[in-house]
């Protein structure tokens, strides 16, 4: 496998602070366009259950607007992720050769705008919700692949996992926020609460790409206010690694290391997946909590996985440092960390169908020590492998990692009718076995080295 070198500084002391720069700016920018993007995929997970309590309901104090089966739930849920998967790819050419900052902000733009008609095409019908949905993941699919592309710009190779991870926060801070905010809407309003997750997000995104126009640039040579020094320091860190080139479609095709990649994002998410999709429901169903201990209980994996991130982000080059071993050793090494114990753990929670406690425990446990075999180990390293085609492969690569959303959405609308905890294990173990493909395809076949043609 032919590789070259990776960029690295001799610049100590002459590296600009983080605080108040501009690279931390877009840093923030995809923190929020991350935590928007992940409002608008889930909100509607929870936003669901209320919107479709039954008048036979014990935690239903009032007239339901919506009965459907669990299959036009199921089709509901997995809408975004269609229209996602439809344009993912497109959105990662078009911010390869046209302008990743065109596409980050009027995709956030649309998705914005349709977010505030979910309320009205809801009472039109089932399918309506389904199209707007769907156009909300198709604008959004040509937002995100610019996210990762712009880092390749904007981040040196000394802090890109800092920032990746710390943008990448955003995720799990909307999970924090998303199903409590839900739920106290639901509370202090049965009847129309629900929508108003739908406005709450519109007025953020919204707000957001007002923000993104004054921040966001796709090269720092394009940034008004950039100081020298910091221009200096990025430039130095990612060489002239970003000419526009034709892409290498037969090298890609042939690259391992980029298969390992693809088949890794997958199996990872789709726990994280999994769990985000389902546990509103698992609470509701299984367990049987009300809405706001519902709200409340659902949250506590996207806290605890905050941590994680916060934790990985300020210390990761630091312990790398203090191991001696090479950038993919090390990430190997934390992601049989980040995989091994989250599938032990979901098979555990099939052995204990009675203890709600420990499920509950394990469960959100789980998907916070996952994030150290995701933003701790191989998702920087699409940037690092082939930074002059990041925009296009990370479109592929959300394409795929979106995949388990669609098969967790297929699986709640047609295997988990009932919602009991026997039917639950189909997810859990599904889990469990996802993770450990994952954590053996990237310990044999992932690496972090630049590759040849990238």
């Amino acid at each position: 496998m032919s590789t070259i070198s990776s960029p690295t500084t001799n610049l100590g002391e002459a590296v600009p602070p983080l605080w108040r720069s501009c690279r931390l700016a877009f840093t923030a920018c995809a923190f929020c366009a991350t935590m928007n993007l992940m409002f608008v995929k889930l909100s509607i997970n929870f936003a669901i259950v209320c919107m479709n309590l039954k008048k036979t309901d014990a935690n239903s104090s009032s007239e339901v607007s919506f009965d459907w089966e669990k299959e036009t739930v199921g089709h509901i849920l997995s809408a975004f992720f269609y229209g996602y998967l439809l344009t993912l790819l497109l959105g990662g050419w078009l911010a390869q050769y046209l302008s990743a900052r065109t596409c980050f902000i009027v995709g956030n733009a649309v998705a914005a705008v349709l977010n505030f008609l979910i309320p009205v095409s809801a009472y039109a019908g089932p399918w309506y919700l389904y199209a707007v949905r769907f156009l909300q993941g198709t604008f959004l699919g040509i937002m995100l692949p610019s996210i990762q592309l712009i880092f390749s710009t904007w981040s040196h190779s000394d802090e890109r996992t800092k920032l990746v991870s710390l943008s990448s926060m955003g995720y799990t801070v909307a999970l924090i926020l998303v199903n409590p905010i839900t739920s106290l809407f639901c509370y202090l309003s049965p009847a129309m609460g629900w929508s108003y997750i739908f406005y709450f997000t519109g007025v953020l995104m919204v707000a957001s790409a007002v923000a993104y126009y004054f921040v966001v640039f796709d090269t720092v040579h394009q940034h008004p206010r950039i100081s020298a020094r910091e221009k200096e320091y990025i430039l130095s860190g990612i060489g002239a690694q970003h000419e526009k080139k034709a892409i290498p479609y037969k090298s890609i095709l042939s690259s391992v290391p980029v298969y390992a990649y693809y088949i890794t994002h997958f199996c990872q998410v789709f726990g994280y997946a999994a769990l985000s999709t389902s546990l509103p429901f698992f609470n509701k169903e299984a367990l049987g909590l009300n809405v706001i201990e519902n709200g409340l209980i659902s949250a506590i994996p996207a806290v605890l996985s905050t941590i994680t991130r916060f934790t990985i982000g300020i210390s990761f080059k630091p312990v790398h440092s203090l191991t001696k071993l090479s950038l993919t050793k090390f990430r190997k090494v934390t992601h049989v960390l980040g995989t091994l114990i989250p599938a032990a753990f979901f098979l555990v929670v099939t052995l204990i169908p009675d203890n709600k406690i420990t499920i509950l425990v394990l469960l959100c446990v789980s998907i916070s020590i996952c994030d150290l075999g995701y933003c701790g180990s191989y998702f920087p390293s699409l940037i690092d492998i082939a930074p002059n085609y990041t925009g296009f492969l990370s479109g592929i690569g959300t394409a795929v990692a979106n995949l388990p959303f669609i098969v967790v959405a297929e699986i709640l609308g047609n295997s988990i009718k009932e919602g009991t905890l026997e039917q639950f294990k189909i997810l859990w173990y599904s889990c469990s076995g996802t993770y450990i493909v994952g954590c053996i395809v990237y310990v044999s076949f992932g690496t972090s080295i630049r590759q040849n043609w990238g």
